[in-house]
């Protein structure tokens, strides 16, 4: 596989019983030395978390855009849940499609993630 991707969220944890925004931040890494790829990714999300702040959204599409040999390219996807959310672990999906110079699908990445909610005493 010539193009990695790695998921980190933006704080690492949400709050229970709050409106929470966090960062879904998609990290590629192109390996091949002269290869040139576009990325763009499906992200998939279940209640009580959204990818629209007034309203549930659970599916979209970001386009990360042009990942040169050798190089990093990180894609920001915001995050958001409703005030009732409870403590737990929700999942998300990640479909990463990588095209090449020709314009066809060179590799499909898959990933799971998972954020979890907690409980803040103050």
């Amino acid at each position: 596989m010539a193009v990695n991707l790695d998921v980190i969220f933006k704080p690492e944890k949400l709050k229970m019983n709050a409106k929470n925004e966090a960062f879904l931040v998609l990290k590629f890494t192109n390996a091949d030395n002269e290869r040139i790829f576009w990325c763009e990714t499906d992200v998939s999300v279940k209640h009580p978390l959204s990818l629209a702040f007034d309203k549930e959204l659970e599916l979209g599409r970001t386009r990360v855009g042009i990942l040169k040999p050798n190089k990093i390219a990180e894609k920001k996807v915001r995050i958001y849940t409703r005030p009732n959310n409870y403590p737990g672990t929700y999942s998300l999906n990640i479909t990463a499609y990588i095209y090449d110079e020709e314009g066809v699908i060179s590799e499909r990445l898959e990933r799971k993630a998972e954020v979890e909610c907690i409980e803040i005493c103050e």
